[in-house]
């Protein structure tokens, strides 16, 4: 049977306080051993004064006294809520005999183990003993068996088993009791049985026998039996086990073999066989009795029956007893409880819902006490209580039935005798005062009111405690009454609270604030003034409109004005404030719920409440039953409106999301420079700098002075303005400055950074041990504690791991089985004998004393476990406190945040609906603003109108008030509306824009002359790209002032450089930053080595003398200064030209002279600069006699010049190549030798002699042109059709093929317009350079191949050459060596194809042998194949030498091979004693034998020795230089790195030098630069230019400015502040020159009298970018002025008007085009202006619209048009032959009386309100809304048409332009346009009065914008007439539209309907039913401003 670990830890802990049971039987029969346990319980939790009666179950002793231990809650379910009240309960003890066995027996009837009681498993084991042990035995490590009396293997034995038996062929003595002795077997002797008995054959034993060594000397041989038999050894029979009784008596034994057996135990017993124990079927599965019910009793081994157990019958197999149900025939309890049976024997009562007691005595609520009491036969107040029910239950019986806790002051009949109950239930909401003014909150017994002085009533009001002065009994009296009743008894006790009887009712006092059920909670708010303020921030917010709803209930808290008055008064400031107004709405929507209408008596029943504000609002009551609101005091409750409950609050409650109120702010200031008006430059007539700003000194800066006269020019100074940049302090985020989570003290906890800032929000990023949104919680779920580095408490539990924690287990994550604040208690199932815990309950020990505990999902004492409700706390189940709980099982729940917060239940954080990607649904151009979690309200950004979800721009550009800066354009910007918007490169608001310095030198008058200066030097780009610099400008009247002789000088092109930079200052210097500098101070200018003196001499501030006489003009990348002087340096810092420079350098002027020989110095000085090495005069000579050469050709010395680097002596760096003029094939070296620099090998003998724009080096030594490299040009030609007479511009990266132009034809289609043009080709070539070595050259540096020069590998192989070769020598067959110079072994001969004869001698091999032998010694012969025997010479011969034979026989001595001398003396020969053996003088020769010797080379060389090479060490990995370096070889195995051209560094790691980098890549100033790939670039016009990327433009506007030719039309415009080709275009513009608009006199005239703006617009064409190309071919263009512009086109010239001359074309803007023209374009028709603009009728009269001019005025259309209202207007009028053209009927129809209602929608249909449209925006004007209500749209001209309008699908064409008169602007048509009734509008106009701001009555009031005032009676505030339209559409609907005043805010999603109904009709229809129809039908939002109540049209 298994144990039940469990069980047995449960037993375990009884062992502290076991007593043992002494039994009388004998010690040896002992069996049981009880234990005494002490149980310990608590019962169940009733109200206090209930627990006096209370008793503990029985067999328990209460051990707590009186009412017990106040430590519990107890739970009412009522009808809709489940209250929670305080309660008691007693503590009882029980001391209970637990059965247990002995030491040595187990099971239920405490069987001894195996192996006996006193030796259980023979003391070798470990017996499972106890009640609930099985009996089984655990054998110690090597015993085995039932009771562990045997080896646990065969081969085992001793005592303790431990000895391994080791008989090799015999049978071991094993097992406990064995020696370990071998028995062999036959024919086998030995200790082991391992040494085998020859003899043992002779012996023939029988079978079964074995031979066997005896005797004394164990000689004596004798057959014996074998093991397992027995016998003489003659005759052996096999042993039988089973005939000596060796099994258990109730085993039987069964036979295997020769004493072989197996034991096997009986039926009914169990072991192996050895050991054989009766089995107890109820010990081991308790006999299949159900223990809950029965008992097991045994009856013989294996044999039990069930019997039931104490109160349990009827006995069923399988499913027990069942319990006797106690209830049916002993039923105790009370009436109002239900009996149950629980236990065997024991019954629970439990009262009904909605009652309380302990079963046996049970109370209902309020209301059934009463009644019971009053109805209780006998009772004291039987009869007595029924004025009070009567009063209760008609006013009150719900919440004193269904809610609670409440204390009820009950009054007698006799104690109410002198009210009039009747006539008090008439008003049911006074009954009910009534009532409440005798319920507190609260319980509330006598020993509370014995020790306070006030108590508080339901209603708000206060009570008076006193005691009587005789009796001392407790007598209260109301705030404001006299009654004071006496309690006659009280601590009634109720379910759901308590109640006193006392002896006289509360007087009927009246409420402070008065319900009404007629009026809505705004109404009745806004008629108590003791709460005003509050009313005006719902009103404020919007939300008035929702509470002045009836169709939809609400609670509202309202602090009082003393309240608010409290909070500081920076917070209310904020909180009025536009920033702090979605703060403002959260507070107020959180002291509104929504939905719902609460009642005084909820509040008490409920803990919290979520507001409108998505956040919880928190209950509860003090001691003296006062109900306070998030601590707050409620003042007055229950104040009943006709739409929900208003209480009034002495405090105000804050919303946890808005604190802080203030934004925590840390805002930064910074400078920014403004200029001021632009007025006379007299210096008392400068105008002041604007508001909050000063002028900066002397920052006096010319401007144009607005007026009708031309070049008036004016002075503005600079002015410093202060801005403040908002900023959040640290631990605050957004734009509210919100304190971070885990506030802003310790953001994030301490643990993580917040994302603060205005733009952060507020996240977390916690440190890696921490998480959550405040990084509150642990990483590691194991971890607690501030550093998360505690190891967490809980065992067996998820632990609490917040970094405030104690690190205990959450509530409710205890694993199954353990249970505590740790889950470190084990709990178990209780067993069946303990009939004491609940059947939800288990048992759990603590020292000693066995506790009942609930399971989980059950709360209780565990005597009585009900279900219990996780999520029912106020911090339910561990969840966020604005999360939800939700159960989803027992003890089982999930956490949901609630609606507007976000996370994992556990951790909650609010939801801002702003950083959502969908932006909270807000428009684009609207801004997001939160409100609280999950709010967010959605307003329009400036230059928007609409309600922040729909927003629309508002199209007001400033520029149409001049406000803009010439340089920048009204633009439409998604996120900003319309705006002044600066061009690209310049900064500023558009207001003020200001680009570099020379961009704003090219505007600054007095720096004409300077300026043209800087053009002619071509420095504009070092101006606009240089950082940090300070230009002083001559002004005109210093450059005039110049010395003829200077000017002459110095404006040399040459010189002009030079001059420019002595006027730059490196570091941009304010005038205030000259002033804080000293005398001594020098200024250093951009003139390298030359500075400015200052001087301060009497107050006066100069520079090199000259005066600032306008300073501080800004610039985006420094600061320029106008001076009274031209600053020129000392002629001599002129650096000479080259040919100057060489002029003064005798030693060089035969090099000079091939200079200017070969005409090469012009193309050497257009390069950007340059470096020469010239020869000196010696060099050249030597040269030429060595060569014996008349002169140097021009090859050798374009080879001495490198253009575009100027190469000091200290950029020539060891190693580095650069290429000539030759080209890239052509490289010079430079190589740095003992301290001595050369060129190649020429030695630099003279450095660095600077001129104008390069360097000259003088060499020593003329350099020869090295032709080792064959580089490969690809040259490819691109060819594209241009205009002939355009300058050419190939692509970058190509050259220009100059040559004959050849023709082409261009064919395009533009504007519908197919043309076909005569071209030229433009031809471009792109030479690519493929990098090669020519033959005999190898690597990257092209170095020689081996061998010889000329002579690669000496003729005798080849080279692996190339710039990829290695330089190797792949030698010819029979050819080896370095260089292939040698033979291979044994040849010889020119080709090394002879071999070798020689056969003992040493052969003449090699390519100069001869192939004869010289024979070693002891040889002779041609071969030396003959062996010498005999002595011809008689030992003559020395021992080293051979006695040879002549041909006449004659002998002599010849010394052998590798020997020299006479024969007779012969010495061995030192092959490396001449020439070094003929090795390379790089290597060493090394002698080896006689005669021989091997060449080695030296270190750093490599080769075979004959022929050695210095070691490359570039050609392996570039020598370990960087991949963009070039490695050059400076020695044997030596190498330096060199970055290549266009990189920089050390040459082991290069980085690309940016082309981009230096003059912006020769891009234009306008222009993107980018790199492409190694020395190319590409270069991409800016946003908002176009072009090649070399010359970019921007729009013609600007362009009219950057060139001379084009400038003073400029002028002209901005004089007159026409910007209409600053807007988009397209445009085409002809600019008359300079020159002939300063030259004209008819310009003068034209400025005088007012038309110069006629005259400059009838240059402009609208709607078409002519190109030149397309003027060919068109014959006429209409101007933006409205008359024609003829064209013609004829000897290659386009002429205009037969008179004008294009003479410069094609300068391609953004928006257009500007072609230069030789004379001034006159309009034929022009408007003439007296000094007051006309009248319409007079213009009209003036321009032929008299007819319908007069249609107008008899119609009453001149009063609308002229009213303020609708003005300024944009008219379109036909002209009078347009009307006489009408067929007659339609000529009638217009002049007949009776149709004038239809001829004032056809007149209103020309009409076009609230704006003067110019001609250039009427093509981009989306729609034109007409007085009549439909729309105009207006087209541009195509064809031959280019130019021309026309309205309403070229139904019109507009005629005349910008006809001005008093009212606006008209334009003349052809045309009436379409009748209005097909399909058309007919709005009409209503007028509205509203009030205008409240100002002074004796001030001048003006009307807002789009009213007109209307005169006011008395002192009333000045009223203004605002007029709606009402649309009418063809089916006669009405609507009216109107928008809010420019102050409104737009409408939020919180308040949509705060417009006010207006007083008095429109058109017979009341104003609010047309604002309704507005919002109905069109969608437009109306409002009505809090200020000024004015409202303005749309």
């Amino acid at each position: 049977m298994e144990k039940n670990p469990a069980v047995l830890l449960f037993l375990a802990f009884l062992a502290a306080v076991k007593i043992c049971l002494m039994s009388q039987v004998p010690d040896e029969i002992k069996k049981y051993c009880d234990q005494k346990l002490i149980i310990r319980m608590k019962t169940e939790c009733v109200p206090c004064s209930l627990n006096f009666k209370t008793q503990c179950p029985a067999g328990y002793t209460k051990v707590t006294n009186r009412t017990g231990i106040p430590d519990c809650r107890y739970y009412l379910e009522i009808k809709t809520h489940t209250l929670s009240f305080p309660g008691c309960r007693h503590h009882c003890t029980k001391e209970f005999e637990q059965p247990e066995c002995c030491q040595g027996h187990w099971g239920p009837d405490c069987m001894a183990c195996p192996g006996g009681a006193a030796s259980p498993c023979n003391r070798r084991g470990r017996c499972s003993q106890g009640i609930n042990g099985n009996g089984t035995c655990a054998c110690q490590e090597g015993f085995g068996g039932t009771a562990c009396e045997k080896c646990a293997a065969d081969n085992l034995f001793g005592p303790y088993c431990t000895s391994v038996c080791d008989c090799i062929h015999g049978v071991c003595n094993s097992g406990i009791t064995g020696d370990g002795r071998c028995i062999c077997l036959s024919g086998y002797k030995g200790v082991r049985c391992d040494q085998p008995i020859a003899e043992c054959e002779a012996l023939q034993c029988p079978a079964n026998s074995r031979c066997t060594a005896s005797g004394e000397n164990g000689r004596q041989l004798q057959c014996t039996c074998l093991p397992n038999y027995h016998g003489d050894g003659t005759q052996c029979e096999p042993i039988n086990p089973c005939f000596k009784k060796v099994c258990d008596p109730n085993a039987d034994c069964i036979y295997l073999g020769p004493n072989q057996h197996k034991c096997t135990c009986q039926e009914g017993y169990r072991g192996d066989g050895q050991v054989c124990l009766p089995i107890d079927p109820c010990q081991a599965t308790y006999g299949n009795c159900p223990a809950q019910s029965t008992i097991c009793i045994y009856d013989g081994p294996g044999k039990s029956h069930c019997e039931c157990k104490e109160h349990y019958t009827n006995f069923v197999p399988g499913k027990g007893c069942s319990m006797t149900d106690i209830c049916e025939t002993n039923n105790t309890c009370h009436k109002k409880a239900k009996c149950s049976t629980v236990a065997p024997g024991q019954i629970t009562c439990t009262c009904q819902a909605g009652s309380v007691g302990n079963g046996f005595v049970c109370y209902g609520n309020i209301m059934e006490r009463l009644q019971d009491l009053n109805s209780e036969v006998g009772g004291r107040w039987q009869g007595k209580l029924t004025s009070a029910l009567l009063l209760m239950e008609n006013a009150y019986e719900w919440p004193l039935s269904t809610l609670g806790p409440f204390t009820v002051l009950v009054a007698t009949n006799r104690g109410l005798k002198g009210t009039n109950i009747k006539d008090l239930l008439n008003n049911k909401q006074k009954a009910q005062y009534f009532v409440k003014l005798h319920v507190i909150a609260g319980q509330l017994n006598t020993s509370t009111l014995n020790n306070t002085d006030i108590i508080y009533t339901l209603t708000g009001k206060s009570g008076e405690i006193s005691k009587g002065e005789k009796d001392n009994q407790l007598r209260i009296r109301i705030q404001g009454g006299k009654k004071k009743g006496k309690i006659l008894q009280g601590n009634i006790i109720a379910s759901n609270g308590i109640f006193h009887i006392i002896d006289k009712a509360m007087d009927i006092v009246e409420p402070t604030f008065e319900s009404s059920k007629e009026k809505t909670i705004m109404s009745v708010l806004q008629d108590n003034e003791r709460y005003s303020q509050f009313t005006s921030l719902i009103e404020r917010t919007g939300l008035g409109v929702d509470l002045q709803q009836d169709n939809r209930p609400y609670t509202v808290f309202v602090p009082s004005n003393e309240a608010l008055s409290n909070l500081k008064t920076e917070a209310l400031d904020y909180l009025f404030s536009a920033e702090g107004s979605w703060k403002l709405l959260e507070l107020v929507r959180y002291h509104i719920v929504s939905d719902t209408e609460l009642e005084i008596a909820s509040l008490v029943s409920i803990e919290y409440i979520r507001s409108m504000a998505k956040q919880l609002i928190y209950f509860n009551r003090t001691s003296t039953g006062q109900v306070l609101v998030n601590g707050e005091e409620i003042e007055e409750t229950d104040i009943v409106a006709k739409n929900g409950h208003i209480y009034t609050l002495a405090g105000v409650l804050i919303p946890p999301t808005i604190v802080p109120i203030l934004p925590h702010r840390c805002d930064k200031t910074r400078s920014q420079v403004a200029m001021g008006v632009c007025t006379s430059c007299l210096p008392h007539a400068l105008a002041p700098c604007p508001q909050d700003s000063k002028p900066i000194p002397f920052s006096k800066r010319r401007c144009i002075i607005e007026g009708p006269t031309f070049q008036k020019t004016g002075c503005a100074r600079a002015c410093n303005i202060t801005i403040k940049e908002p900023e959040c302090c640290k631990g605050f985020f957004g734009p509210d400055c919100s304190p971070c989570p885990g506030g802003f003290s310790k953001p994030c906890s301490g643990h993580g950074q917040c994302m603060d800032g205005l733009d952060g929000n507020g996240t977390c990023i916690c440190a890696e041990a921490f998480q959550g949104s405040h990084c509150q919680f642990c990483s590691d779920p194991g971890k607690y504690g501030p550093q998360c580095d505690k190891d967490c408490l809980c065992i067996y539990g998820k632990c609490d791991n917040r970094i405030d924690s104690d690190g205990i287990c959450l509530p409710g994550s205890c694993r199954s089985g353990y249970t505590g604040r740790l889950c470190n208690h084990q709990i178990t199932p209780c067993e069946p004998s303990l009939q004491l815990c609940h059947a939800h309950a288990d048992c759990q020990i603590t020292d000693g004393a066995l506790n009942c505990v609930c399971k989980p999902g059950y709360e209780g004492d565990g005597m009585s476990c009900s279900k219990v409700d996780p999520c029912a706390a106020l911090n339910p189940g561990g969840c966020n406190i604005n999360a939800e709980c939700i159960q989803t099982g027992p003890e089982e729940h999930n956490c949901i945040c609630q609606a507007g917060w976000t996370g994992d239940g556990r951790d909650c954080s609010a939801i801002n609906n702003c950083l959502l990607p969908t932006a909270a649904g807000c428009h684009e151009n609207a801004t997001c603003i939160y409100v609280g979690p999950g709010q967010n309200d959605c307003k329009c950004k400036d230059g928007f109108q609409g309600n922040g979800v729909e927003c629309t721009p508002i199209n007001s550009c400033p520029e149409q008030t001049g406000k803009c800066h010439h340089l920048a354009t009204c633009q439409f910007e998604s996120s900003h509306g319309w705006e002044c918007v600066c061009p690209s490169g310049y900064e500023g608001d558009g207001r003020i824009c200001y680009g570099n310095a020379a961009d704003e030198l090219s505007t600054l008058s007095e720096a004409a002359a300077f300026n043209q200066w800087v053009n002619e030097a071509e420095i504009n780009s070092v101006l606009s790209t240089t950082s940090n610099l300070t230009v002083l400008v001559p002004s005109l009247q210093a450059i005039e002032n110049m010395d003829e002789d200077e000017k002459a000088f110095w404006m040399s092109k040459s010189n002009i450089p030079t001059l420019l930079k002595y006027h730059v200052l490196t570091g941009a210097y304010s005038f205030a930053d000259f002033e804080n500098l000293s005398s001594s101070d020098m200024l250093p200018t951009s003139l390298q080595s030359n500075f400015l003196h200052l001087s301060k001499e009497n107050g006066n501030l100069t520079l090199e003398g000259a005066h600032i006489v306008a300073g501080d003009i800004t610039s985006t990348n420094g600061i320029i200064h106008v001076i009274d002087k031209v600053l020129t340096p000392l002629r001599s810092t002129v650096m000479p030209r080259l040919l100057d420079r060489l002029e003064q350098m005798p030693d060089y002027s035969i090099f000079r002279g091939y200079i200017i020989q070969y005409n090469l110095a012009s193309q050497i000085e257009a390069a950007n600069t340059y470096t020469v090495f010239a020869p000196d005069n010696d060099a050249i000579e030597n040269y030429l006699r060595d060569k014996k050469s008349a002169s140097l050709d021009e090859g050798q010395i374009r080879y001495h010049i490198l253009l575009d680097e100027k190469l000091l002596k200290n950029d020539l760096h060891n190693g580095m190549h650069r290429e000539t003029m030759l080209g890239f094939s052509y490289q010079v070296g430079f190589f740095l030798h003992n301290n001595q620099l050369f060129v190649n090998d020429a030695p630099i003998s003279y450095t660095n002699v600077a001129t104008d724009k390069g360097i000259i080096h003088g060499l020593g030594k003329v350099l020869e042109i090295q032709k080792n490299r064959c580089d490969i040009n690809d040259t490819r030609i691109i060819e594209k059709c241009s205009i002939c007479s355009s300058p050419s511009r190939c692509p970058p990266g190509t050259k220009e093929i100059a040559g004959k132009k050849k023709y082409c034809v261009f064919s395009e289609n533009n504007m519908r317009i197919y043309t076909i043009q005569l071209r030229c080709w433009t031809k471009c070539a792109k030479t690519v350079i493929k990098r090669e070595c020519c033959a005999g050259f190898f690597g990257q540096q092209c170095q020689p191949c081996p061998g010889k020069a000329g002579n690669t590998c000496s003729g005798n192989g080849v080279c692996l050459d190339g710039i990829n070769g290695t330089g190797i020598c792949e030698c010819g067959e029979g050819f080896v060596g370095t260089a292939c110079e040698s033979c291979t072994e044994g040849k010889y001969g020119h080709n090394c194809d002879q071999v070798c004869a020689c056969v003992h001698g040493k052969c003449s091999s090699g390519i100069n042998g001869d192939g004869s032998c010289e024979c070693d010694v002891g040889w002779r012969g041609v071969r030396c194949e003959t062996e010498i025997k005999d002595d011809a010479c008689n030992a003559s011969c020395h021992t080293s030498a051979n006695c040879l034979l002549l041909s006449n026989g004659t002998a002599y001595c010849k010394c052998a091979a590798g020997f020299e001398g006479n024969g007779t003396l012969c010495t061995a020969i030192d092959a490396c004693k001449t020439s070094n053996g003929g090795c390379s003088a790089k290597a060493e020769c090394r002698r080896t034998t006689p005669g021989k010797r091997v060449c080695v080379c030296n270190a750093g060389y490599t080769g075979d020795g004959v022929v050695c090479l210095e070691i490359n060490p570039c050609l392996e990995n570039n020598g370990g230089c960087d991949r963009n370096a070039e490695c050059t070889q400076t020695g044997p195995n030596q190498a330096i790195c060199n970055c290549l051209k266009g990189y920089s560094g050390d040459g082991k790691r290069c980085t690309y030098i940016s082309l981009c980098s230096q003059n912006n890549g020769g891009c234009s100033e306008f222009a993107i630069c980018n790199d492409t790939e190694l020395t190319e670039r590409t270069c991409t016009c800016k946003p908002n230019y176009v072009g090649d990327g070399f010359k970019c433009r921007g729009n013609i506007f600007q362009e009219l400015l950057r060139d001379s030719n084009t400038s003073r039309f400029y002028s002209h415009l901005e004089a007159l502040s026409i910007r209409d080709i600053a807007g988009p275009g397209p445009f085409t513009l002809f600019v008359p020159r300079t020159d002939i608009l300063k030259s004209d006199p008819r310009v003068k005239d034209w400025i005088d009298k007012g038309v110069m703006a006629q005259v400059l617009r009838y240059h402009m064409v609208g709607c078409a970018n002519l190109l030149y190309s397309d003027l060919t071919t068109i014959t006429n263009v209409t101007s933006l002025h409205g008359d024609p512009i003829h064209i013609s086109y004829s000897q290659n010239s386009v002429v205009l008007n037969n008179n004008a001359e294009i003479v410069l074309s094609d300068a391609v803007g953004t928006n257009g085009v500007i072609h230069v023209i030789n004379q001034i374009l006159v309009p034929s028709r022009m408007q003439d202006f007296p000094l007051k603009k006309e009248s319409l009728k007079m213009v009209a009269a003036k321009h032929g619209y008299v007819l319908f001019s007069s249609l107008l005025e008899k119609n009453n259309l001149l009063g609308l048009i002229n009213d303020p209202i609708h003005k300024p207007v944009t008219l379109f009028w036909p002209t009078d032959t347009a009307v006489r053209g009408l067929p007659q009927e339609q000529q009638d129809f217009l002049f007949k009386k009776s149709n004038t209602d239809k001829l004032v929608q056809y007149l209103k249909f020309h009409i076009v309100r609230d704006a003067a449209v110019l001609a250039y925006q009427l093509p981009s004007s989306t729609s034109l809304k007409t007085l009549q209500g439909s729309n105009l749209t207006v087209s541009c001209g195509d064809n031959m048409e280019i130019g021309t309008l026309f309205l309403n699908d070229r139904q019109c064409k507009i005629v005349q332009r910008q006809l001005e008169f008093d009212g606006g602007i008209a334009y003349g048509i052809d045309c009436l346009l379409t009748d209005p009734s097909l399909g058309g509008r007919c709005d009409s106009f209503f007028t509205m009065d509203f009030m205008g701001h409240c100002a002074s009555c004796f001030r001048n009031f003006k009307c807002p914008p789009g009213t007109k005032p209307k005169l006011a009676q008395g002192a009333q505030r000045p009223h203004a007439i605002t007029t709606a339209r009402a649309m009418r559409g063809t089916l006669g609907q009405e609507s009216a539209t109107a928008t809010a005043a420019s102050t409104a805010r737009p409408v939020s999603s919180a308040g949509q309907a705060d417009m006010a109904p207006a007083a008095g009709p429109v058109n017979a229809s009341p104003l609010g039913s047309v604002m309704k129809d507005i919002q109905e039908q069109d969608g437009v939002s109306v409002k009505q401003d809090g200020q000024d109540g004015c409202v303005k049209p749309s």
